[in-house]
């Protein structure tokens, strides 16, 4: 394969954001339309400033009330909604360090690194990052670190599946010019290290791929919406499945308001609209000539204000794009409750058309 050559630097997190949602990376880097801080990311990164002194001073150096300070001085206030808010995730994280330096100090081993800034191309593209801390397995091999300070366990199978871990992997390799022979996860929370093998030479061959595929997607311009477990993102008002919620109706919709204008189908019709429609399907009549109508009237409101869902209270209808065996492309109405398909009826159309 050529080497190509790309202006930015890509990352983990930009290539996690692409492949999550495209629309979301234009949002967050093409755009550059700011993120909102979380209380969550300053939690986590105040924890890492505190390991990374630790390390870089030893435990000789640094006993658990050092360490403590160190994490007051680093403190990141970004983020929080409140004083108590903010009180309680320090609480959480003045414990978190407590329990590290307890769990470290019994048997301590230097890292090789911490911290280790890397600069690495992948088939040309330029790629980025930082690895929380590399260690000397008794093997020779390297072991890569990282450490996660959120509520949700870490199973051996997550650590496996860990895209992150394993660019982490081709990064320290090319670096520190050994093979790495396992992959870990220290989740603070529950104080326990999960790990995995290492990538085998297939697995870091696809992972590249994926990589390679991603970046040809950006640099063409394709950058789609795309619903996942992560929705709704930082961008909600910007979305075309989430901005028509009532908490973001109205909000960066530029032209379109002159649509509404236009049209004459305000917000409360389109409701009563999407009210009539789910009624005629748990009627069973979705085929009747009403149906017709107001599906029609569902996606001329989708087309001319740029959505991709219709929220009615807890009621949702979203547009789907779904393709016969033949080919012929079309769209369906699947209706939901609290953003959650809970069926679908199909709508003959011209997918160009409408989505």
């Amino acid at each position: 394969m050529p080497e190509r050559k790309v202006k930015r630097p890509m990352s983990y997190s930009k290539f996690w954001t692409y492949s999550d949602c495209p629309l979301q990376y234009k949002f967050a880097y093409v755009d550059k339309i700011p993120e909102a801080p979380r209380p969550e990311y300053s939690f986590g990164r105040s924890i890492h400033r505190a390991i990374e002194q630790f390390h870089r001073r030893g435990p000789g150096k640094t006993t658990a009330e050092e360490m403590l300070r160190l994490l007051d001085r680093s403190w990141d206030t970004e983020g929080f909604l409140n004083p108590e808010v903010e009180r309680k995730f320090k609480r959480a994280a003045r414990e978190i360090v407590r329990q590290f330096h307890a769990d470290e100090t019994k048997a301590y081993r230097p890292p090789l690194a911490v911290e280790v800034k890397f600069d690495m191309e992948i088939d040309g593209i330029p790629f980025t990052g930082r690895i929380d801390a590399v260690s000397k397995l008794e093997d020779g091999t390297l072991e890569v670190l990282d450490y996660k300070s959120s509520e949700e366990p870490i199973t051996e199978d997550d650590v496996s599946k860990n895209v992150q871990l394993g660019i982490y992997q081709m990064a320290a390799e090319e670096k520190f010019g050994q093979k790495v022979g396992r992959r870990t996860i220290y989740h603070l929370r529950s104080r326990k290290k999960v790990s995995a093998p290492a990538l085998t030479d297939e697995g870091k061959a696809g992972l590249r791929r994926a990589i390679v595929t991603a970046v040809r997607c950006i640099e063409a311009g394709e950058f789609p919406p795309r619903l996942s477990e992560s929705c709704p993102c930082d961008y909600p008002n910007y979305c075309p499945y989430f901005k028509d919620k009532d908490e973001h109706r109205g909000q960066s919709q530029g032209h379109l308001v002159d649509d509404y204008e236009r049209t004459g189908l305000s917000h409360k019709d389109i409701e009563d609209v999407v009210v009539q429609y789910a009624a005629l399907l748990e009627g069973g009549k979705g085929n009747s000539l009403l149906a017709s109508e107001l599906e029609a009237k569902m996606l001329s409101y989708c087309q001319e204000h740029d959505v991709l869902r219709i929220w009615a209270g807890e009621m949702t209808v979203t547009l789907v794009r779904a393709l016969e065996p033949s080919g012929e492309s079309y769209v369906t109405f699947a209706i939901g409750k609290a953003g959650k398909e809970e069926g679908a009826t199909v709508v003959k159309a011209s997918q160009d058309d409408y989505v």
